[in-house]
């Protein structure tokens, strides 16, 4: 309302940099040897700016250190995807003639039956399945605007930079008699941490002895990468990009257009008034409390009256009247 959009955080500082990329990349105007680059580009003018990750909860840089180790080995693997494609597409969804949707599309792939596929970037952590509806209503809504526009839309979903999905033929438990496909989705940063037994029992089968296979793991965590393993193992696992795909239903698109019509009666039904838009509760839905949007992603989080008493208030839980008083 007051056409104030705030100050940026880390993670959209960092997202719309890789996006803006990627954008290019897809576009034709950049290739993958520059992501690299623009990660460490955009990591130093943080540096500078004085913006850092959150702390772990033992006060750390965990949450800093994996992000960075999970989005350098997805600057170091990127390939460009095959086909046909549109980036930043503007969508202006006509609800009725006095509302309008209003969005930009990630990447449309332009399918070789018709159809398109709707796709959006994501640097964030993955999706718990608690959030998968609320995340989930963007991509909805931009696939009814599509086929409002006459578009059938064969998939809607994420690609999942700081994930990969690995395949290959393994036990899929101990007592398990016969190798089936398994599929893992593994933070880039720990692929091969998270692979460890299954790289050491391929070793294994090829014949190596204990020692041959310590220095061999050696090597690849060291690089984080299948590279420097005996190529009769490596081709045993396939390591592809993580696209989460979303169900589009009947109910799913009711669904969206329902909480869109919502949410249009819950703004147009308050005043100007500050009191009619104090935040709500900082509790998610599944009821336990939940500020990091507020105090890590919001645009107003250094500026909010509402999250800074909130915090001040969480901060004097414990204390004893003598450090209160």
């Amino acid at each position: 309302m007051l056409h104030d959009r705030g100050e940026d955080g880390v993670y959209g500082i960092m997202g719309t940099r890789i996006h803006d990329v990627l954008e290019a990349i897809v576009n034709g105007e950049a290739d993958a040897a520059q992501l690299l680059p623009a990660l460490d580009d955009e990591l130093e003018n943080l540096r500078v700016l004085n913006l850092d990750f959150p702390k772990d909860f033992k006060g750390g840089t965990a949450i800093r250190d994996n992000w960075i180790a999970d989005m350098r080995h997805f600057c170091l693997n990127f390939t460009a995807p095959k086909g046909k494609f549109i980036t930043e597409e503007l969508i202006l969804f006509e609800l009725d003639e006095d509302h309008y949707f209003h969005g930009y599309v990630d990447l449309i792939k332009q399918n070789s039956d018709g159809s398109i596929s709707i796709f959006d970037w994501k640097t964030s952590t993955n999706f718990n399945a608690h959030d998968l509806l609320h995340h989930g209503r963007q991509l909805v809504a931009y696939a009814l605007a599509k086929q409002k526009q006459g578009f059938a839309v064969k998939h809607i979903g994420w690609i999942m930079l700081k994930y990969v999905e690995v395949v290959y033929m393994g036990r899929a438990r101990k007592n398990s008699k016969a190798d089936t496909e398994i599929r893992k989705v593994i933070n880039r940063g720990k692929l091969i941490s998270e692979l460890r037994s299954e790289i050491e029992a391929k070793l294994y089968g090829a014949g190596m002895d204990e020692l041959e296979i310590e220095c061999l793991m050696a090597e690849a965590r060291k690089a984080n990468s299948l590279d420097p393993l005996p190529q009769e193992v490596r081709r045993q696992f396939s390591i592809r990009p993580y696209l989460r795909y979303y169900d589009l239903t009947p109910e799913i698109m009711d669904e969206t257009l329902n909480h869109i019509w919502r949410m249009i009666g819950e703004f147009e039904g308050r005043s100007e008034n500050e009191s009619d838009w104090l935040p709500r509760a900082f509790i998610n839905e599944s009821g336990k409390e939940d500020t990091f949007y507020c105090n890590v992603l919001c645009n107003f989080r250094h500026s909010c009256p509402h999250i800074a008493r909130h915090n001040d208030l969480r901060s004097l839980i414990g204390k004893s009247d003598d450090e209160l008083f």
